[in-house]
Protein backbone atom coordinates (compact mmCIF):
# COMPACT_ATOMS: atom_id res chain seq x y z
CA UNK A 1 0.00 0.00 0.00
CA UNK A 2 1.36 3.43 -0.97
CA UNK A 3 1.73 6.02 1.77
CA UNK A 4 -0.36 9.15 1.67
CA UNK A 5 1.55 12.19 0.44
CA UNK A 6 2.79 14.50 3.19
CA UNK A 7 1.85 18.16 3.10
CA UNK A 8 3.59 20.68 5.33
CA UNK A 9 1.33 23.61 6.23
CA UNK A 10 3.13 26.77 7.36
CA UNK A 11 1.18 29.72 8.79
CA UNK A 12 1.56 31.78 11.96
CA UNK A 13 -2.24 31.83 12.47
CA UNK A 14 -3.52 28.59 14.08
CA UNK A 15 -7.02 29.19 12.66
CA UNK A 16 -5.60 29.16 9.10
CA UNK A 17 -3.64 25.96 9.86
CA UNK A 18 -6.71 24.25 11.29
CA UNK A 19 -8.85 25.30 8.31
CA UNK A 20 -6.31 23.95 5.82
CA UNK A 21 -5.84 20.74 7.82
CA UNK A 22 -9.62 20.16 7.94
CA UNK A 23 -9.79 20.48 4.14
CA UNK A 24 -6.81 18.19 3.41
CA UNK A 25 -6.59 15.61 6.23
CA UNK A 26 -8.63 12.89 4.45
CA UNK A 27 -6.29 12.73 1.46
CA UNK A 28 -2.91 13.65 2.93
CA UNK A 29 -0.70 13.32 5.98
CA UNK A 30 -0.44 16.76 7.52
CA UNK A 31 2.48 18.42 9.29
CA UNK A 32 2.07 21.95 10.66
CA UNK A 33 4.47 24.76 11.51
CA UNK A 34 3.63 28.15 12.98
CA UNK A 35 6.93 29.83 12.04
CA UNK A 36 9.71 29.71 9.49
CA UNK A 37 12.34 27.99 11.65
CA UNK A 38 9.99 25.15 12.58
CA UNK A 39 9.00 24.86 8.90
CA UNK A 40 12.64 24.39 7.88
CA UNK A 41 13.12 21.79 10.60
CA UNK A 42 10.02 19.81 9.55
CA UNK A 43 10.98 20.11 5.86
CA UNK A 44 14.19 18.18 6.62
CA UNK A 45 12.54 15.35 8.58
CA UNK A 46 12.34 11.97 6.89
CA UNK A 47 10.15 11.28 5.05
CA UNK A 48 10.36 14.70 3.45
CA UNK A 49 7.13 16.56 2.71
CA UNK A 50 5.77 16.04 -0.78
CA UNK A 51 4.48 19.62 -0.95
CA UNK A 52 4.61 22.75 1.23
CA UNK A 53 1.81 25.32 1.59
CA UNK A 54 3.55 28.46 2.84
CA UNK A 55 2.21 31.74 4.17
CA UNK A 56 4.28 34.85 3.43
CA UNK A 57 3.59 37.17 6.37
CA UNK A 58 5.11 35.59 9.46
CA UNK A 59 7.18 37.09 12.29
CA UNK A 60 10.95 36.50 12.53
CA UNK A 61 11.29 34.74 9.16
CA UNK A 62 8.81 35.42 6.38
CA UNK A 63 7.70 32.91 3.78
CA UNK A 64 9.99 34.35 1.13
CA UNK A 65 13.05 33.62 3.26
CA UNK A 66 11.78 30.12 4.08
CA UNK A 67 11.33 29.43 0.36
CA UNK A 68 14.77 30.90 -0.44
CA UNK A 69 16.40 28.55 2.08
CA UNK A 70 14.42 25.52 0.90
CA UNK A 71 15.38 26.11 -2.72
CA UNK A 72 19.07 26.63 -1.89
CA UNK A 73 19.29 23.30 -0.03
CA UNK A 74 19.94 20.16 -2.12
CA UNK A 75 17.77 18.05 0.22
CA UNK A 76 14.65 20.26 -0.09
CA UNK A 77 14.99 22.12 -3.41
CA UNK A 78 12.69 19.73 -5.31
CA UNK A 79 9.79 19.98 -2.84
CA UNK A 80 7.05 22.01 -4.53
CA UNK A 81 6.15 25.16 -2.61
CA UNK A 82 2.80 26.89 -2.98
CA UNK A 83 2.46 30.31 -1.40
CA UNK A 84 -0.89 30.91 0.30
CA UNK A 85 -1.24 34.59 1.15
CA UNK A 86 -3.69 37.43 1.61
CA UNK A 87 -1.33 39.60 -0.47
CA UNK A 88 -2.74 39.41 -3.95
CA UNK A 89 -0.69 42.15 -5.56
CA UNK A 90 1.35 41.34 -8.64
CA UNK A 91 4.70 42.16 -7.01
CA UNK A 92 4.15 39.67 -4.15
CA UNK A 93 3.21 36.96 -6.62
CA UNK A 94 6.17 37.77 -8.87
CA UNK A 95 8.63 37.53 -5.98
CA UNK A 96 7.16 34.22 -4.79
CA UNK A 97 7.29 32.62 -8.22
CA UNK A 98 10.80 33.95 -8.91
CA UNK A 99 11.98 32.31 -5.68
CA UNK A 100 10.88 28.96 -7.08
CA UNK A 101 7.32 28.49 -5.85
CA UNK A 102 5.19 26.44 -8.24
CA UNK A 103 1.99 28.33 -7.48
CA UNK A 104 0.52 31.25 -5.56
CA UNK A 105 -2.93 31.08 -3.97
CA UNK A 106 -4.66 34.20 -2.71
CA UNK A 107 -6.70 33.97 0.52
CA UNK A 108 -9.50 33.36 1.21
CA UNK A 109 -8.98 29.88 -0.17
CA UNK A 110 -11.58 27.94 -2.10
CA UNK A 111 -11.41 24.33 -0.85
CA UNK A 112 -12.23 22.65 -4.18
CA UNK A 113 -9.64 24.69 -6.07
CA UNK A 114 -6.84 24.23 -3.56
CA UNK A 115 -7.45 20.46 -3.59
CA UNK A 116 -7.19 20.41 -7.38
CA UNK A 117 -4.04 22.53 -7.41
CA UNK A 118 -2.39 20.31 -4.82
CA UNK A 119 -3.40 17.16 -6.70
CA UNK A 120 -1.99 18.54 -9.97
CA UNK A 121 1.30 19.68 -8.46
CA UNK A 122 1.78 16.32 -6.72
CA UNK A 123 1.12 14.57 -10.04
CA UNK A 124 3.74 16.80 -11.76
CA UNK A 125 6.21 16.03 -8.97
CA UNK A 126 5.58 12.30 -9.30
CA UNK A 127 6.09 12.43 -13.08
CA UNK A 128 9.30 14.44 -12.62
CA UNK A 129 10.65 11.93 -10.10
CA UNK A 130 9.74 9.04 -12.43
CA UNK A 131 11.57 10.72 -15.33
CA UNK A 132 14.63 11.30 -13.15
CA UNK A 133 14.72 7.64 -12.13
CA UNK A 134 14.22 6.45 -15.69
CA UNK A 135 16.99 8.74 -16.90
CA UNK A 136 19.33 7.68 -14.10
CA UNK A 137 18.95 3.97 -14.82
CA UNK A 138 18.96 4.27 -18.62
CA UNK A 139 22.34 6.04 -18.67
CA UNK A 140 25.19 3.61 -19.11
CA UNK A 141 28.60 5.05 -19.83
CA UNK A 142 30.05 3.97 -23.18
CA UNK A 143 33.12 1.74 -23.19
CA UNK A 144 36.29 3.54 -24.25
CA UNK A 145 36.84 1.06 -27.11
CA UNK A 146 33.46 1.94 -28.65
CA UNK A 147 34.19 5.68 -28.88
CA UNK A 148 35.58 6.97 -32.19
CA UNK A 149 39.08 8.38 -31.95
CA UNK A 150 38.22 11.36 -34.18
CA UNK A 151 35.17 12.36 -36.18
CA UNK A 152 35.02 11.32 -39.82
CA UNK A 153 35.80 14.11 -42.32
CA UNK A 154 32.73 15.82 -43.71
CA UNK A 155 33.21 14.52 -47.24
CA UNK A 156 33.53 10.89 -46.08
CA UNK A 157 30.37 11.13 -43.97
CA UNK A 158 28.42 12.46 -46.98
CA UNK A 159 29.82 9.83 -49.31
CA UNK A 160 29.00 7.10 -46.79
CA UNK A 161 25.35 8.09 -46.55
CA UNK A 162 23.28 6.20 -49.13
CA UNK A 163 20.92 9.08 -49.81
CA UNK A 164 20.44 12.63 -48.62
CA UNK A 165 17.03 13.79 -47.42
CA UNK A 166 14.44 14.32 -50.14
CA UNK A 167 14.33 18.03 -49.32
CA UNK A 168 17.85 18.40 -50.78
CA UNK A 169 17.13 16.22 -53.80
CA UNK A 170 20.76 15.56 -54.70
CA UNK A 171 22.93 12.48 -54.72
CA UNK A 172 25.91 12.42 -52.31
CA UNK A 173 28.38 12.46 -55.23
CA UNK A 174 26.90 15.77 -56.51
CA UNK A 175 27.19 17.32 -53.05
CA UNK A 176 30.78 16.08 -52.82
CA UNK A 177 31.60 17.76 -56.13
CA UNK A 178 30.14 21.04 -54.87
CA UNK A 179 32.07 20.97 -51.59
CA UNK A 180 35.35 19.80 -53.12
CA UNK A 181 35.28 22.06 -56.21
CA UNK A 182 37.12 25.41 -56.39
CA UNK A 183 35.01 28.45 -55.50
CA UNK A 184 34.46 29.50 -59.13
CA UNK A 185 33.02 26.07 -60.07
CA UNK A 186 30.92 25.83 -56.89
CA UNK A 187 28.90 28.91 -57.71
CA UNK A 188 28.09 27.64 -61.21
CA UNK A 189 27.30 24.12 -59.95
CA UNK A 190 24.88 25.37 -57.35
CA UNK A 191 23.17 27.64 -59.88
CA UNK A 192 22.52 24.58 -62.07
CA UNK A 193 20.98 22.82 -59.11
CA UNK A 194 18.66 25.75 -58.46
CA UNK A 195 20.01 26.70 -55.05
CA UNK A 196 21.34 30.19 -55.85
Amino acid sequence: MMRQPIILLVDDAPTNLNLMASILHRDYQIKMATNGLLALELAHQTPLPDLILLDISMPEMDGYEVCRRLKSDAQTRDIPVIFVSASGDIESQRIGLELGAVDYIIKPIIPELIKLRIRNHLAYKQQFEHLQLTEKFSRTPPRASSLPMQPAPFSKSIAASPRLPDSIGMKPSAVLRIFSAPASRTKNSTKKCGYL
